[in-house]
């Protein structure tokens, strides 16, 4: 975050490991405040995790100008990911959304299927980063053009466990919008100083 912010970007995004696809290996909760410190002024933007309102609070109260929501937007009417993709991640716990490296390499979050589950079984290391995304593209095309999404990778975050329907993105964000106000609201009367 420091390097960047000395790059001269005009925003942070820090993502938490509770995030969908690559991601590392510290939580929301305390890389946020964290990162919110080490680049003040500049604007930091929190993601991992954040499924509702009451999350876009929390990245507020953690000292985060907004919150970055990406997981929740994929289950969206509008949303380009195919239907059956849409549909998994609704019916998702988030212990569903593991770390592997089978996929590209790299420590990527997304839904366990049986891909992922017969790579982690065979003990075989993944290939280095670009090979094992290479080698998992061709998997994919081929998965997709036979219609087996249960074997394609479907990354999204932890996040998904609070997901319970596919919906317009009109309706996500308006019920984001009102669900961090309410939040704000509740917690400024839980400390007394509601009106």
């Amino acid at each position: 975050a420091e390097r960047q912010a000395a790059a001269g970007v005009d925003a942070i995004i820090a993502q938490g490991t509770e995030g969908g696809g690559h991601t590392g290996r510290v939580a929301t909760l305390p890389l946020i405040p964290q990162v919110v410190d080490a680049v003040a002024p500049k604007p930091v933007v929190a993601a991992g995790g954040t499924a509702d309102g009451r999350g876009v609070a929390a990245a507020l109260a953690l000292g985060a100008d907004a919150a970055w929501i990406g997981s929740l937007f994929l289950t969206a009417e509008e949303c380009g990911l195919p239907d059956d993709c849409k549909t998994e991640l609704v019916a998702a716990r988030s212990t569903d959304m593991e770390i592997t490296r089978a996929w590209t390499g790299k420590t990527l979050r997304a839904r366990r299927n049986p891909v992922s589950e017969a790579w982690a079984k065979s003990g075989l290391d993944p290939l280095p980063t670009p090979h094992q995304r290479v080698l998992m593209e061709d998997f994919m095309e081929a998965a997709k053009a036979a219609g087996r999404w249960d074997l394609f990778m479907n990354a999204a975050g932890q996040g998904v466990g609070m997901v319970d329907r596919i919906r317009p993105a009109k309706e996500i964000m308006a019920e984001l919008v009102s669900g961090a106000v309410d939040a704000l609201d509740e917690l400024d009367r839980r400390l007394g100083r509601g009106a």
